[in-house]
């Protein structure tokens, strides 16, 4: 059957009744919603020249009443849905239903079964882009940001330039973008906006594409503190990274001090040691400790490029140079021999080279 604005006319006066509280009598909301579904029914299956878009905007006035102002009744209406529904063909359920779903959705949005009730409407009316649309938004509200959008996109599929679908269409995206940020995924965020300002439903429209405009904006904002707080995390595990191996050469040192110590006391007492040998001993030991306290210094500290430019570096080199005169004078029995022996050496070296 074709439209009639009568339809439209008829809702009007059931939604006016039931902002009154008028009911249950005999000219209230109850008998005239009952006698309206008795009329609509004929509209049929959906088409957009058939199920005029204001008179299902009007549908979901009447359903929103629920969620408020009529709430105590909506059990009495969704009765006489089912009454009705058992009642009439198979050709004229699908508005009954439409209207149903609607009053379902905001009566009982917070029942569990809410998500299979509108998937089994979307299958029983596949080409029906307001079950799609309910069931989109089901999705939604349970956390199904991405299922929802999908569903979404169906509606959009039957009719393009519905102004209730494009605008419920950006602001799941939106909200899924905000719940991105919340989460930190950041780098989700930035491939979904780059998906919206890459898409025509919204570039070809200025109101939709300002939208895009504040969303990037608010990217830019949250990127640049996240950021901002990458580089302060960064500064302080660097400062704790130093501050640890800082630590552990300090207990390198002070190892080292306390090794000295000990050695050096049982260097001091030795009797079969003359005072030179003792002292030289107590020296090397200051030595090679030293060096054990420098290359836990280079060991536990990050090269900074100028290795070679440390003074310690030279202390260093110093220190294993002393270590191996020390460890050459011990193969002789006094200074002297291994002066001799020095000298010799380097003289023979010479004449070699003359020779």
């Amino acid at each position: 059957m074709a439209w009639d604005k009568i339809y439209l006319s008829q809702l009007v006066v059931i939604i006016n009744l039931i902002k009154k509280g008028n009911i249950e009598n005999g000219h209230g909301a109850l008998k005239k919603f009952d006698e309206y579904l008795d009329d609509v029914k004929y509209l049929g299956q959906f088409s957009s020249d058939n199920w005029d878009k204001y008179w299902r905007k009007k549908v979901y006035d009447f359903a929103k009443l629920f969620d408020d102002v009529a709430e105590r009744h909506a059990g009495r209406f969704l009765r006489v849905l089912n009454e009705k529904l058992k009642v009439i063909g198979d050709s004229e359920k699908e508005v009954i239903e439409f209207i149903k779903s609607e009053l379902v959705y905001h009566y009982e949005t917070k029942q569990s079964n809410l998500l299979k009730q509108f998937a089994d409407f979307v299958h029983q009316y596949p080409d029906n882009p307001e079950f799609a649309q309910n069931y989109s938004n089901v999705l939604f509200e349970n956390n199904y940001f991405a299922a929802a959008i999908q569903e979404a996109e169906k509606t959009l599929l039957i009719e393009p330039d519905n102004k209730v679908f494009l605008e419920s269409i950006l602001n799941k995206e939106r909200g899924y973008f905000e719940y991105l940020l919340d989460q930190n995924d950041i780098k989700a965020a930035k491939k979904l906006l780059q998906n919206m300002e890459k898409n025509e439903r919204y570039i070809k429209r200025p109101n939709f594409a300002s939208q895009l405009v504040v969303m990037r904006d608010r990217f830019r904002d949250i990127d640049m503190i996240f950021k901002k707080i990458d580089g302060i995390d960064a500064i302080v595990r660097k400062s704790n990274d130093r501050e640890k191996w800082r630590y552990i050469e300090i207990f390198g040192i002070f190892s080292a001090i306390i090794a000295f110590v000990v050695v050096n006391v049982d260097i001091a007492i030795a009797e079969k040691l003359a005072f030179g040998e003792r002292l030289l001993l107590m020296v090397a030991m200051g030595a090679i400790l030293s060096i054990f306290a420098i290359t836990i210094s280079y060991i536990f500290n990050k090269d900074d490029g100028k290795f070679f430019l440390k003074p310690k570096f030279w202390v260093l080199i110093i220190l294993l140079v002393f270590v191996g005169v020390m460890i050459a004078f011990s193969q002789f029995s006094n200074f002297a021999e291994f002066y001799s022996f020095f000298f010799d050496s380097t003289r023979n070296i010479n004449l070699t080279a003359k020779l």
